[in-house]
């Protein structure tokens, strides 16, 4: 007699997606504020400081482009030894707020609809987004640095660099927070 199988197809948890919807767009909206900008502005500005790298806080400049008319960003300037003068503006691209966006993304329809204990799922969520921020303020504050100390040719060849180490962070934050999720589901079986 042969053995027949089933798939049990666990049931989707669409309140837990939208509880972690909501708590990623309040703290999206949140961050591409003004005022969140320019807290990264001065936290990288702080690590400068202990780093003794001179700088000096600009505060707030216009940017006029097609994406971005009349907006104001903080900014800070570094003048290397040779004489230049680099100008960083800490926008959302910038800042890590486009890879936090894209890790909210990732992690809601994919984690948040996996069986699950919400606190879980959203404290995930959570930490995921603050490890971004503090990737992005190192990452600038590693740029704004490189550009005192070698030019701001490296500079500019460093940010593009650094960009593609927003990629592991995202894919490890989102797989280790999905085995969580399914060693949970193993240890009740047991």
């Amino acid at each position: 007699m042969a053995a027949y199988t089933t798939t049990v197809r666990e049931k989707p948890q669409y309140l837990h997606a939208l509880g972690m919807g909501v708590v990623a767009a309040i703290v999206v909206i949140a961050l591409a504020s003004p005022r969140a900008l320019q807290l990264t502005a001065q936290s990288i500005s702080r690590f400068l400081t202990w780093g003794e790298i001179p700088h000096q806080d600009i505060g707030i400049i216009y940017k006029r482009d097609q994406f971005h008319a009349n907006q104001t960003y903080p900014a800070i300037s570094v003048s290397p030894p040779d004489g230049s003068v680099s100008d960083f503006l800490i926008i959302p691209e910038t800042s890590g707020l486009l890879v936090v966006i894209l890790f909210s993304i990732i992690m809601i329809p994919t984690m948040g609809l996996l069986k699950g204990q919400i606190w879980f799922k959203t404290s995930w969520l959570l930490l995921g987004i603050a490890i971004g921020l503090g990737w992005g303020i190192t990452r600038m504050t590693l740029i704004i640095t490189t550009a005192y100390l070698f030019g701001s040719n490296t500079s500019s060849f460093l940010y593009y660099v650094l960009i593609f180490f927003d990629i592991p962070w995202v894919v490890m934050m989102w797989s280790t927070g999905v085995s969580f999720l399914k060693r949970e589901k193993l240890e009740e079986k047991i």
